[in-house]
């Protein structure tokens, strides 16, 4: 199937795949099935593997591994999908990995579809309802395209366009996506394709953003105060309002719970240095390590 979407500002985007749309994982019964509570992208050797557990990282299963490194974000948990950008220059794509539940209750991969092309090493965000991709494609040698694929019909729409998108996340019940620049370093929101960007935060260094699950205005956004310093925060209606929830050497992207009353981030460990994977209750301020393995690089909550 062949489609051609264009959006306000003029962008063209071509499609040559059929639209994708796995079924969600099975489990008959009663009792549904289990859902992996994490996920992490984890350097083994020479291969970068995608790594789904339970919150405590036990029940730990492989669902993907590449020799080079890629970027995830999990659908809601009904959906049993895993967008993925892969590849390198040209041959660069956004897939969609689909897993189910073992009889022995451990989680599988049970295929992977292609999408669309993308820009390497995109970053990529499920919408609140499991059914549209935002991720960054099409550069033409001076701009990309901060483009959304929906899995229902198979289009793709462009968003916006820009020199470079850093990273980004539908936020406010999947009506807006903010996204993160390097040169400056700043936040921004578009309401919808075409949009003006709406500048939200000024900061310096890498800033890593997700969404709230539980408020629809709020983001977590992770930046580097100065170098060695990097905090994550939860801003607001234009402000953070608390910006300290955790602290790493380096803007690494935290995100919450289903109920926004836990965060997974790369965090130091005090006693060597080294970068350790962290779970904090912000009701109560503890903090429990996952994983002492520096070598983890990217955490995920399932969406919910």
């Amino acid at each position: 199937m062949r489609r051609i979407v264009t959006a306000a500002f003029g962008l063209s985007l071509v499609v040559t795949l059929a639209a994708a749309k796995p079924g969600a994982g099975g489990g008959g019964g009663s009792t549904p099935p289990p859902n992996p509570q994490i996920a992490y992208r984890l350097l083994s050797g020479k291969s970068v593997k995608l790594v789904v557990a339970n919150e405590d990282n036990s029940n730990q299963a492989t669902l993907y591994a590449s020799p080079r490194s890629f970027f995830f974000d999990l659908a809601p948990r009904s959906q049993r999908q895993i967008a993925i950008s892969t590849g390198t220059g040209g041959s660069s794509k956004l897939s969609l990995l689909s897993y189910d539940v073992t009889g022995s209750g451990t989680f599988a991969t049970t295929g992977i579809v292609d999408l669309a092309p993308a820009r390497e090493g995109t970053r990529i965000d499920f919408s609140p309802d499991g059914r549209k991709i935002a991720y960054a494609c099409c550069f033409d040698g001076t701009n990309e395209t901060l483009a959304v694929y929906d899995l229902d019909t198979g289009e793709i729409t462009p968003w916006a366009s820009g020199d470079f998108f850093w990273d980004f996340a539908w936020f406010r019940d999947g009506n807006s996506i903010a996204f993160s620049s390097h040169n400056p370093a700043s936040l921004y929101e578009l309401t919808g394709p075409g949009a003006e960007p709406i500048l939200l935060y000024s900061g310096q260094g890498e800033i890593n953003v997700d969404a709230s699950r539980q408020f629809s205005g709020r983001l977590v956004v992770s930046r580097n105060e100065y170098p060695g310093d990097a905090r994550i925060g939860l801003f607001e209606d234009g402000a953070f309002i608390d910006d300290d929830i955790a602290v790493s050497n380096r803007s690494w992207q935290g995100t919450l719970s289903c109920d926004d009353n836990k965060l997974a981030y790369m965090g130091v460990q005090n006693t060597s240095g080294s970068q350790a994977f962290y779970i904090r209750d912000l009701n109560t301020g503890l903090t429990s390590m996952v994983s002492k393995n520096s070598n983890i690089l990217l955490q995920f909550w399932p969406t919910c």
